[in-house]
């Protein structure tokens, strides 16, 4: 009797055994991605021919505090046109190629075209149509003057690029690898954008609601708040833009 129990003790115990090692469940390896995993990964993102924008946007600095709604085009990679309405009147229309920046002052009714250089020596920041369309698309803005490395952290991907003019941070979420903070830094001047939220339509992406700041010496702290409820990807529309005859140039 003693030696059925004991028999019948070792079965149990060899089973319980076989049956954890059979169960047992190997320990998930996470992926780890370099600079090139997420640069690539950004730039699939872009894969796209148009976006519109459409939301409401607050601007707030030492001299104004303003709210009004506010609609982005984007034809990627040739230009982005910005339009500004109060009360349902347009009150501000900018219009960015690669090589120029225009603006419209309707209230004015005045205009200014410029040189995207000039506007980047005035406020010592990089700003230029491929900013605004690659934040907007993918939340990171890439520079070739850039050269890029990877810091790892325990919900956040760093994707660091730096030279001896500027440096730039994109931290990535790593549950689904979207990032939610870029900043660009040049001379002491920072433009640091929070993505709060994004859209997307199943393959494209777009930012929902974005907190926007910049630090310039000269003109101190300007906070800019844009939630955008109106978005769509790759839907043509041609891009309107003229400056009316009686405009003033300044």
């Amino acid at each position: 009797m003693r030696k059925s129990f004991l028999f019948f003790s070792l079965s149990i115990l060899i089973f319980s055994c076989a049956t954890k090692k059979k169960t047992m469940v190997s320990p998930t390896v996470e992926k780890i991605y370099t600079a090139q995993d997420l640069i690539r990964l950004s730039q699939s993102r872009t894969d796209c021919k148009f976006l519109t924008a459409k939301g409401s946007i607050d601007i707030r600095n030492k001299a104004i505090d303003q709210s009004a709604k506010i609609s982005l085009y984007s034809v990627v990679d040739s230009a982005s046109l910005i339009a500004v309405r109060k009360v349902g009147i347009e009150v501000f229309r900018a219009l960015l190629r690669p090589d120029t920046l225009t603006v419209l002052d309707r209230f004015n009714q005045q205009f200014s075209n410029q040189s995207t250089q000039e506007f980047q020596d005035k406020w010592n920041l990089p700003f230029d149509t491929y900013l605004l369309q690659d934040i907007l698309l993918s939340g990171v803005y890439l520079s070739d003057y850039l050269r890029y490395s990877v810091a790892d952290s325990v919900n956040h991907y760093s994707l660091l690029g730096s030279s001896e003019l500027f440096w730039a941070e994109s931290k990535f979420d790593k549950n689904n690898l979207l990032p939610n903070l870029y900043v660009l830094n040049q001379n002491g001047q920072e433009l640091r954008i929070e993505m709060e939220e994004w859209k997307t339509d199943g393959k494209f992406f777009c930012p929902s609601k974005l907190y926007i700041t910049l630090y310039e010496i000269n003109y101190g702290k300007t906070e800019i708040r844009i939630l955008l409820d109106e978005i769509s990807w790759n839907k043509p529309e041609k891009l309107k833009f003229e400056i009316p005859a009686h405009y003033t140039k300044i």
